[in-house]
């Protein structure tokens, strides 16, 4: 696996570039149904704004799979799906074609049902054409933090994550992300540069490369 490094000059920039992107990828014609991925944490909430403000056209087979989620009611600013909501409902995209966590069950019961949900989706004959994921500063994607959450994810498409952070999770495993025809890391800050560095330099030595490896179409959008 070789990950294209793009680099933006400011973080205005990328935002625009990854709703350009984002666009572009919602108004694929297929025949059968196609997703996106989209992360939570900071970085992609101003594209999810951006989009919002200047919705587009989507096409009919859309459905938009979250890669991961935080244990939080769906009206609290740390549930995922929440700050994508207004987007979603900006591009009219209804409720049968979300695949998000259940936050009101309990994280086993909630990864198990989420895990059914994406097994349907890709039984279906779904094609996963863009993930859309960030990084932690400790080189965690979607909500895998630790090899051992690699293991157990193995023939799993969602895993409960708990014990970790201050909210226990439910996260989209390497295997679902591994189906994306397309992954885009995006992101934005000085803070990240040392795990940048780590992930270009040596892939196996972070988790989001780890997780990443075996997808041939792999970029990383950075602006400091």
């Amino acid at each position: 696996m070789s990950i294209k490094l793009k680099t933006f000059k400011t973080g205005n920039s990328l935002i625009k570039a990854a709703a350009d992107l984002l666009r572009e990828h919602m108004q694929i014609q297929s025949n059968c149904p196609h997703a996106i991925m989209l992360s939570g944490g900071r970085t992609p909430i101003p594209v999810y704004k951006e989009i919002t403000l200047h919705p587009s056209t989507v096409s009919d087979n859309l459905h938009i799979m979250m890669s991961d989620e935080r244990m939080a009611p769906e009206n609290s600013p740390e549930n995922n799906f929440h700050n994508t909501a207004e987007m979603l409902s900006a591009l009219c995209i209804g409720n049968n074609k979300i695949l998000k966590v259940n936050t009101s069950l309990p994280p086993e019961t909630a990864a198990t049902q989420y895990n059914d949900e994406i097994s349907l989706f890709f039984r279906h004959n779904g094609r996963l054409t863009l993930a859309l994921l960030g990084i932690g500063i400790d080189g965690h994607t979607a909500s895998i933090f630790r090899s051992d959450d690699i293991e157990k994810s193995r023939n799993r498409y969602a895993i409960p994550v708990t014990g970790i952070a201050s909210l226990d999770r439910v996260s989209t495993t390497p295997e679902t992300i591994s189906k994306a025809e397309k992954v885009v890391f995006l992101v934005i800050g000085n803070d990240k540069e040392s795990v940048i560095t780590k992930l270009m330099d040596n892939p196996d030595s972070v988790i989001a490369g780890q997780i990443t490896k075996d997808i041939r179409n792999t970029e990383l959008w950075y602006a400091a």
